[in-house]
């Protein structure tokens, strides 16, 4: 950390180029009131496919810090670990690559942070499917948006990494950052959120400004649903399952809640699919995330990084 106001940006990326043109480009336009301002660009492909897309945007904007890092070793938590080997800002930002930042988005979640005195801030991100005119597609955005219906103020949820924002001179981040273990599965963003607020940290959000997220046909899919919520649902079991015999109620307990919560959202599902309705599909979302609480050890964790981030699926998401 070299400065009060000084600003950090990492984005980790994978074999994602039209996402990646389009998340860095408006991390260019950033309008910040600082001149300490970076952008870290995370290539988590070993044959290191971005590098030449971020040695051209580097010409291009001069006036910008972008850093390119090369990260070998596959999954999500390699890659943001190696970027925060090189970060030097204050306010730490993380971004995925299929996001877009409107130009005032990354100097309003910094002033967040230092309005409510938080760690951790969050701002509504909307998701933008790719055919905006089928109802089935709209149906799921609020599966694939990370929003909340609250005030501005501070929270106790968690809303994933992509979208966060942190005020580092706030905490202590351990080492590694971001655990290896959860490479492929992901639910790193919870672990690291529930050791920060176990010091206290404070978390804000505010609903009056967003980025936005990018849904690819390949991931428009109830298979990619299932897996997605199914980790989710897996969140609080293992968490408690984490902290060993002190756990052991605790995962007994989210047990218990994911078994009354998949009668019931599984008898939702049947009975919206039944009457046609697009809708079924935030109920079937609800039963994943039961089941995950339920069936929460490592054999049943998916793998949603990497390789099998862009993976077209076979499924068809009418489906739903």
């Amino acid at each position: 950390m070299t400065q009060d106001d000084s600003i950090s940006i990492i984005m980790p990326t994978y074999k994602r180029p039209k996402g990646l043109d389009c998340a860095l480009s408006s991390l260019v336009r950033q309008v910040v009131k600082t001149d300490n301002f970076e952008i870290i660009i995370s290539d988590n492909d070993p044959s290191g496919s971005a590098k030449p897309y971020v040695q051209a945007m580097q010409a291009k904007h001069k006036n910008v810090q972008i850093i390119y890092v090369h990260a070998t070793q596959p999954g999500v938590c390699n890659a943001r670990n190696a970027a925060m080997e090189k970060y030097s800002g204050r306010f730490l930002l993380f971004v995925d690559d299929d996001m877009e930042a409107p130009p005032e988005w990354t100097q309003n979640m910094v002033n967040l942070l230092v309005k409510y005195e938080a760690g951790i801030a969050f701002s509504d991100v909307t998701a933008r499917m790719h055919d905006s005119a089928d109802p089935k597609l709209r149906a799921m955005i609020p599966l694939f948006s990370r929003t909340l219906p609250a005030p501005e103020g501070y929270i106790d949820e968690f809303l994933g990494m992509g979208g966060a924002a942190l005020d580092t001179a706030r905490m202590r981040l351990p080492s590694p950052v971001f655990d290896p273990a959860l490479n492929d599965s992901g639910g790193e963003d919870d672990v690291l959120f529930h050791q920060l607020k176990s010091q206290g940290v404070k978390t804000v959000w505010s609903p009056h400004f967003s980025a936005y997220e990018d849904i690819p046909a390949s991931r428009a899919t109830l298979d990619y649903i299932w897996k997605r919520h199914f980790a989710f649902g897996q969140g609080p079991t293992q968490l408690a399952a984490d902290k060993g015999l002190k756990g052991s109620l605790e995962v007994v307990f989210w047990m218990c809640v994911g078994a009354a919560q998949g009668c019931l959202y599984g008898s939702k599902y049947i009975i919206l699919k039944g009457m046609g309705k697009d809708t079924a599909v935030h109920a079937y979302a609800r039963m994943s995330q039961a089941a995950g609480k339920i069936l929460w050890w490592g054999g049943f964790r998916p793998h949603l990084y990497g390789d099998n981030a862009t993976i077209e699926s076979t499924k068809n998401s009418s489906a739903a």
